[in-house]
């Protein structure tokens, strides 16, 4: 694996785990953290339909290291999570800002190199 792409994703996972927890939407009981674990785990299982579910409701709930993780992989899409994931620069750079404004290292290096595309490739 890519140097560059190896060292964002451990640093964001270990991110993830300092991250604090915060209250998923009523309706499914689990916070926000939870739900990040549960992503982590489908990842683990490359069940990233599930993933990807998990780290939707995660990420829009605020929590920091699921807007990360989800942004990473909006952003690498089939590249490393076979054809079940598309990429989406767009989706990600959203994410990877949201992230960048709690405070995420991650987030921000990855907006600001999103920025640095050539102009008729960015969203």
């Amino acid at each position: 694996m890519n140097y560059f792409i190896a060292r964002p994703l451990l640093l964001l996972l270990l991110a993830a785990f300092a991250a604090g927890a915060s209250t998923a939407p009523m309706d499914s009981g689990l916070t926000n953290e939870q739900l990040f674990e549960l992503a982590l785990e489908a990842q683990s299982h490359r069940e990233y339909d599930r993933m990807l579910d998990n780290l939707h409701i995660a990420a829009q709930g605020g929590h920091r290291g699921a807007q990360e993780l989800l942004g990473v992989v909006l952003l690498q899409g089939q590249q490393l999570f076979g054809p079940q994931v598309a990429r989406d620069p767009c989706a990600a750079r959203i994410w990877l800002t949201r992230a960048a404004e709690q405070g995420s290292e991650i987030g921000r290096l990855h907006r600001n190199l999103l920025n640095r595309q050539r102009a008729e490739l960015r969203c």
